[in-house]
């Protein structure tokens, strides 16, 4: 989190000296009109960037909301503190459970050209499928 926050940092700058230096040359200038112009655009800039920030920390907090509506009226919700080793322990787990039903996957052993027979049999052309050729 830290990091993205220091990148967005770094960007808010950039773009703030970007505007302070249109905004002296403008001055210099003497272009008042073009001025209120920039000064409109960052106004919009900043509403679009709240607006967009706002979107995603809605999203982000509704994402539970559909486990939340199905408590009853009243339920308490509780976190619980853990350990680093009991994360590592569930991470563990869920890791192991889920390699396991990747070996229970077995592979198609099929080739392009198995494919090719099976597709010019087909008749595909006509619009036309023959049950026993496209089931097998």
């Amino acid at each position: 989190m830290l990091p993205t926050f220091i990148i967005g940092l770094r960007e808010g700058l950039e773009a703030a000296l970007i505007v302070g230096i249109v905004a002296a040359f403008l001055a210099q200038q003497g272009r008042k009109d073009a001025l209120t112009q920039v000064w409109i655009g960052v106004t919009l800039a900043v509403a679009v960037a709240i607006c967009v920030a706002g979107g995603v920390t809605l999203k982000i907090i509704s994402a539970d909301l559909p486990a939340l509506g199905r408590l009853p009226i009243g339920a308490r919700i509780a976190f619980e503190p853990v350990t680093i080793e009991v994360a590592e322990a569930a991470r563990r787990e869920l890791y192991d459970k889920i390699n396991g039903l990747l070996d229970q996957v077995v592979p198609l052993a099929r080739t392009s050209a198995d494919v090719t027979t099976r597709l010019l049999d087909c008749n595909l052309i006509s619009g036309v499928a023959d049950a026993k050729s496209s089931a097998a």
